[in-house]
């Protein structure tokens, strides 16, 4: 079938709407535009209807000059362009191909809109995951100095509202212990030019002074030149995991210090 989206004929001087109401089975000339291409048919007098035509708009009088060309989508056909006038040699092969240029550009931006609804819902997707995780999923520049992207957990864990990141993007940069400031630069730097993961653990001061640690995942995300263009990663507070470490490490130290003692 095929719906109409856009009919228009002049009617007694005027430009008039002569969609129909609801989907048809595609005329004869259609179904070949959509199997064999560009089609322009010239007519001479008298002129009548052919038992295959679909008549719309001023059925009394049939068209003189035709031209019907396919709007293509990726590598399908998805609607036919038609241009009609009363009048006998309107068009002729050039005209056809401006129309079928036309109709090209018809499709690409068909293409662009689908793909922008494609990127949308994506984008709608990895919010749902992002924002429903106790983890903090982040995406920078490759300059390391703008953050781009940070879920929700990011206030959580930093203990900072996002305003701050939408105010000063390098925000999250202040937070890290001095100590390991340079070093995590330096691994997040060394990340970009690589293809595959790494993780940094490093320690965040908070607002109230408080310590945690934080193991850091990243990855580059490249375009189709093989350039990366962002540095995305996931963050989450490993401070339960390091304290358990190190008292587990001063309790065998303990122990081998009186092991040692008793000799």
């Amino acid at each position: 079938t095929v719906k109409p989206v856009l009919a228009i004929d002049n009617i007694a001087g005027e430009r008039r709407d002569v969609r129909p109401r609801h989907s048809a089975q595609p005329s004869v000339r259609t179904r070949e535009v959509i199997k064999a291409g560009p089609k322009l048919i010239i007519r001479e007098p008298p002129l009548v209807f052919d038992d295959t035509a679909v008549p719309f708009g001023d059925v009394s009088r049939p068209s003189a000059s035709i031209m019907s060309v396919p709007i293509r989508h990726g590598s399908g056909v998805v609607g036919v362009l038609s241009i009609e006038s009363y009048q006998s040699e309107a068009y002729d092969e050039m005209s056809l191909k401006d129309l079928e240029s036309l109709a090209d550009l018809c499709g690409q931006a068909l293409n662009r809109v689908r793909a922008e609804q494609s990127l949308y819902e994506s984008e709608q997707r990895f919010r749902q995951i992002a924002e429903n995780i106790d983890d903090v999923i982040w995406i920078m520049d490759t300059s390391l100095e703008k953050l781009l992207y940070v879920s929700p957990a990011y206030k959580t864990i930093w203990e900072k509202p996002l305003e701050t990141i939408n105010s000063d993007p390098t925000a999250y940069l202040h937070a890290i212990h001095p100590e390991d400031r340079e070093r995590v630069a330096q691994v997040m730097a060394e990340r970009i030019a690589k293809t595959d993961y790494s993780s940094v653990e490093y320690r965040i001061v908070r607002p109230n002074g408080s310590i945690r640690w934080i193991r850091s995942r990243s990855f580059p995300i490249r375009g189709s030149d093989g350039k990366a263009y962002r540095l995305a990663g996931i963050a989450e507070d490993v401070t339960e995991r390091k304290t358990s470490e190190t008292a587990l490490h001063d309790f065998s130290d303990r122990k081998s210090t009186r092991l040692n003692s008793s000799h």
